[in-house]
């Protein structure tokens, strides 16, 4: 390639590997847990492995010029460090420490992969990785079929009192002690499927702002909903409406709708199909009821009321309403207060604003903001380091500042 950034493909494939443990040390990723050791997980291990990975980029690097991240970027993240500092000063959120640590090893990851790698070698290896998860995932779900059940390879505790977490190998992992013969979600590389879907999503929105792939569009579509996802599935029947929907697909459309209608109102009672039929649309029941542990929506917003204006350190949140849920924009809310969660999701407010100061070519990059509103609203939290790399590679690498050079250059 014209524009490789390393000098063979050895350098590109240690460089690549080191990455990929550096971002699997924190949530969402699991990979390194099983990989390496329970313990290699948080900011040390992070430093640790940047140390290598710029000994091996001083060896293989072609060109010495140093580039530092978008200024748009760097804004962002600098008024996310300012707020979250205030946060632990005047709310004395230990969350809030957390997240800084948050945001400099995001920083420092942007900062080593857009030295080492070009932008579409480095998102096309990591979208061969997801297609090999989604065809690990199929072999499993086949090996499931056929045995009944998959083998325990592996098994961690994690910080949570009494808290496991297995692996079934081929990208199934399951929270718990102990397996009850079901169908296992798969998780892909993290921690549950609701976080596979999560980073689906954001591939499909970078698919369709830079690479237009039509055929790694299906891929995506159809792998994100092996999670059995109910987030994700309401993801995708919007992104068909806002994106793939046709007058003449109207009937295709109705006859999905028929065929879903009937698959719900029949209720299959055991099998692959109840789980199928539990993990969609009963749990979308639970959660409309209040029933659903991980995202009740009603008490969430109790806590709301109570902290709208000015937010809640998240500790005195959770001891005041035992038992809430944090996944959810509502608790977010109670937690930052109308005017604190602008700037907790200033990433995202700069994207809308450099949106509409272009004022054109807008309908698909707005479109694709509200889906991952929506997608917010029962997955608020977004800064971890994986996450970050995305949403720099998706809205934010169209600059990057080189040393000695005063004019912003292309990233591809």
């Amino acid at each position: 390639m014209k524009d490789r950034l390393l000098k063979n493909r050895l350098g590109y494939f240690l460089l690549f590997m080191v990455s990929i443990l550096y971002i699997g040390c924190y949530y969402p990723c699991f990979y390194n847990q099983f990989l390496l050791s329970e313990g290699f997980i948080g900011p040390k291990n992070c430093i640790f492995l940047s140390v290598i990975w710029a000994f091996f980029l001083f060896v293989f690097r072609k060109n010495k010029k140093i580039c530092y991240p978008s200024p748009r970027f760097n804004k962002a993240l600098v008024c996310l460090f300012f707020y979250l500092l205030f946060r632990v000063l005047f709310f004395n959120e230990e969350s809030s420490i957390s997240y800084i640590n948050t945001i400099f090893v995001s920083w420092l990851l942007v900062f080593l992969n857009i030295n080492t790698f070009t932008e579409k070698e480095y998102m096309g290896s990591l979208s061969k990785l997801l297609i090999l998860m989604f065809i690990s995932t199929l072999v499993g779900i086949a090996l499931f079929l056929i045995f009944g059940g998959l083998p325990i390879l592996g098994d961690i505790e994690i910080s949570v009192e009494g808290h496991h977490i297995l692996n079934f190998g081929f990208f199934f992992i399951k929270f718990g002690e102990t397996w009850n013969m079901e169908l296992i979600r798969p998780s892909g590389w993290f921690d549950e499927p609701g976080s596979f879907a999560n980073v689906v999503l954001f591939f499909l929105i970078y698919n369709r702002l830079k690479v237009q792939s039509r055929k790694f569009e299906l891929i995506l579509l159809i792998g994100g909903c092996l999670s059995l996802s109910m987030a994700y599935f309401i993801i995708v029947v919007l992104y068909i409406l806002f994106f793939m929907m046709r007058k003449k697909d109207i009937g295709k459309l109705l006859l999905i709708i028929g065929v879903l209608s009937i698959f719900y109102i029949s209720k299959p009672q055991e099998g692959l199909l109840y789980n199928i039929w539990d993990y969609s649309f009963g749990r979308l029941e639970r959660i409309l009821e209040g029933d659903d542990g991980s995202r009740d929506y009603n008490y969430a917003f109790k806590a709301l009321e109570r902290y709208y204006l000015t937010g809640q350190n998240d500790e005195i949140i959770k001891k005041e309403f035992e038992g809430i849920t944090t996944e959810t924009f509502w608790f977010a809310l109670a937690n930052h207060g109308v005017i604190g969660i602008f700037f907790y999701y200033m990433p995202f407010i700069l994207v809308l604003l450099n949106i509409i100061k272009r004022g054109k070519d807008k309908k698909d990059e707005i479109l694709l903001l509200i889906l991952l509103g929506v997608n917010l609203l029962q997955r608020p939290v977004y800064l971890f380091p994986l996450y970050m790399l995305l949403i720099y590679y998706i809205w934010f690498d169209n600059e990057r500042m080189s040393s000695g050079v005063k004019n912003p250059v292309r990233a591809n």
